[in-house]
């Protein structure tokens, strides 16, 4: 489906309670598959910091790629949420890391302008 799994769309919901339940009940955290690739990306797309730090604090791979953003600092910069970013920077996000469409994350910034 267009989330894959049910952590990923819980990530993508307002609803930190519904995310900590299934990763307690062995939801798997990098899971992929879906339109956003992982539960990470999801949130960050979603703009939701509360579920993003849950699941880096979780250990959510800041920087695993797939999905129809690549990784979670590109789904992010559509969130338009700069904290977000900054967060994702600061858990060691690779703003280097390329991707089939635009290349790196300073690209794909630039192509959005």
């Amino acid at each position: 489906g267009r989330f894959g799994n049910a952590l990923q769309a819980a990530s993508h919901s307002d609803d930190l309670n519904i995310v900590k339940f299934l990763v307690e009940q062995g939801s798997n955290i990098n899971a992929q598959g879906g339109q956003f690739g992982n539960a990470l990306q999801a949130a960050s797309y979603k703009g939701n910091l509360d579920n993003i730090k849950f699941l880096v604090e979780m250990g959510a791979d800041v920087n695993a790629q797939g999905g129809q953003f690549g990784n979670a600092l590109k789904a992010a910069l559509h969130s338009e949420e700069p904290e977000i970013v900054e967060f994702l920077i600061e858990q060691g996000a690779d703003v280097e890391l390329q991707d089939r469409e635009y290349g790196n994350t300073l690209a794909s910034t630039a192509a959005q302008v």
